[in-house]
């Protein structure tokens, strides 16, 4: 009489060693859901080392990429300097092959290419030669034999976090364009064997040029078992989710502005910006600011060392994104699974590739 009436089943016919009590599906699902999420954790924790007194402090991560030559020999030098001299670590990406904007002939014919140009001043902080690489002028190596001593020192400073930055970023940009899976395919594996013949130590992490991607890149990215990526803007680390299927590798987006944003989009004087960059740093709680070498490394040298200053003053303390994932996921709870698109960024000409929503 008794039989299907709160989980239990008739026991008529079986034998006694057999349960009788029945857990439903959804609750065997769960369990396994739990079970992976409690593993994962695990995993993450396992990998994502951080040091113990960064815990209740106020962080932000450091990311700079190097996509030129002029950056890696003349802004770098400078970079490495002030930052060792204030004890902040960072994430550097490396790009290799050749460098360019995947910018081409017809941007000329695009009067908001000038305008970014003017706004942005970036033939001031870059140069004719980077800014129309590519373009008018042949695409150089990134990583020139003079370039080679200062990405010796980079690897021999602790703090340094390293990953690649893609091989040729103009190539990579025109095959997300054209869904070119055998062109991304080929990058990642040309990224990977530059950056472990330079370094000599395997590649573990991994940056979009431009933060530009797409569903196909990040798939394909899956095959390459990086620790974790920063190819998008957002508003702290999560797992993505294409097409109801959740990736392994995590995402460190960028939250702040980039300078050269915010010359386009607001005032041109850069004591605001690192003003705004200070604020949001403090309300924000795994804040990530992307340095520009030509900005922050050579036109705003000043103004970059008065910012690192304050944020001292302020008790900030500059970390690589290595560990703020680490300190993220040192929260106990499973990394967010959020969804992407592209989107507009304030000050920016093209789209770039944005965290969405939660699912």
């Amino acid at each position: 009489m008794f039989r299907g009436f709160f989980g239990f089943k008739s026991v008529k016919n079986e034998t006694k060693r057999k349960q009788i009590y029945a857990i439903s599906r959804n609750e065997n699902l769960e369990k396994e859901k739990k079970r992976k999420y409690e593993q994962e954790q695990v995993d993450l924790k396992s990998k994502f080392n951080f040091r113990a007194e960064l815990l209740g402090k106020k962080i932000a991560a450091l990311k700079i990429r190097i996509d030129s030559s002029k950056s890696l020999t003349n802004a770098i030098p400078y970079l490495i300097d002030v930052l060792k001299k204030r004890k902040a670590d960072c994430t550097i990406f490396v790009s290799s092959g050749k460098c360019g904007s995947g910018e081409n002939i017809f941007s000329l014919l695009n009067p908001l290419f000038y305008k970014e140009i003017v706004n942005s001043r970036k033939l001031k902080a870059e140069g004719f030669d980077t800014v129309f690489s590519g373009i008018l002028l042949p695409k150089k190596d990134i990583i020139q034999p003079q370039g080679m001593e200062i990405l010796k020192e980079i690897k021999e400073n602790k703090g340094f976090d390293l990953g690649t930055g893609c091989f040729s970023p103009p190539v990579w940009i025109k095959g997300v364009l054209k869904r070119d899976e055998e062109v991304i395919s080929m990058l990642y594996n040309l990224s990977i064997e530059e950056f472990e013949k330079v370094f000599g130590t395997k590649c573990s992490s991994f940056s979009a040029p431009s933060f530009f991607c797409s569903n196909a890149t990040m798939l394909e990215k899956e095959n390459f078992y990086f620790d974790y990526s920063s190819d998008c803007r957002g508003t702290d680390p999560f797992f993505p989710v294409i097409d109801t299927k959740v990736l392994k590798t995590p995402q460190v987006p960028v939250t702040l502005p980039l300078i050269s944003e915010w010359l386009c989009s607001h005032d041109k004087n850069p004591e605001s910006f690192f003003k705004y960059i200070l604020e949001e740093i403090e309300k924000q709680k795994y804040p990530v600011y992307e340095i520009l070498p030509p900005y922050e490394g050579m036109l705003y040298k000043e103004e970059f060392e008065k910012f690192l200053d304050e944020a001292s003053k302020r008790g900030i303390i500059f970390i690589s994104l290595r560990e703020l994932l680490g300190l993220k996921i040192a929260e106990d709870k499973p990394l967010p699974r959020c969804t992407l698109s592209y989107g507009l960024v304030e000050g920016r000409r093209q789209f770039a590739t944005i965290q969405m929503f939660e699912v």
